[in-house]
């Protein structure tokens, strides 16, 4: 996926590695799996998959599943998860869909780092690629965290090289 920056330079190896720690299968992803079960979809796309956590577990015999990801380096892990062996991993963007998608996912705040004029392409490339009656489901989160848990920042300075609350 495009980024703000242009096409994705690639993450560090740490930040590869911690991605699932900070990001793990959950109800969100409950819900991406029975979407794939409720529309009997045979080719699914995870576009912006990451490091596949979801991706792989949309397989099944009968399914044809494909992620697709600007980071080389998230894809390399994305393959050595259990299953990836099931998955077809494409480097690149929306320009790398596959024809004939029963189901598109972007999942995991991706669609909120597709900025103009790339997320137009984004939609149009997946819309493009949709067989008759395929769906486009895609999820933002909020990132602003409930008042409960907000906390006030308190002023710093620097102090004798370290800093302290004023």
């Amino acid at each position: 996926m495009p980024t703000p920056e242009g096409p994705a330079d690639d993450y560090d190896a740490a930040t590869v590695a911690e991605h699932d720690d900070l990001n793990p299968d959950g109800p969100d992803h409950d819900y991406f799996r029975a979407l794939a079960d409720d529309l009997a979809a045979t080719c699914i796309t995870d576009l912006g998959c990451g490091t596949g956590i979801l991706t792989v577990t949309l397989t099944q015999p009968g399914r044809t599943v494909t992620g697709i990801d600007p980071s080389a380096r998230m894809l390399t892990y994305a393959a050595a998860h259990p299953g990836g062996h099931r998955v077809q991993w494409r480097h690149g963007t929306s320009e790398q869909l596959p024809p004939g998608q029963d189901l598109v996912l972007m999942t995991g705040n991706i669609a909120m780092h597709i900025l103009d004029p790339h997320w137009h392409t984004t939609v149009c490339d997946s819309a493009a690629t949709l067989r008759p009656g395929g769906v486009l489901a895609f999820e933002t989160r909020n990132t602003t965290p409930p008042p409960s848990t907000r906390t006030t920042a308190v002023p710093s300075r620097r102090r004798g090289g370290s800093l302290a609350a004023a």
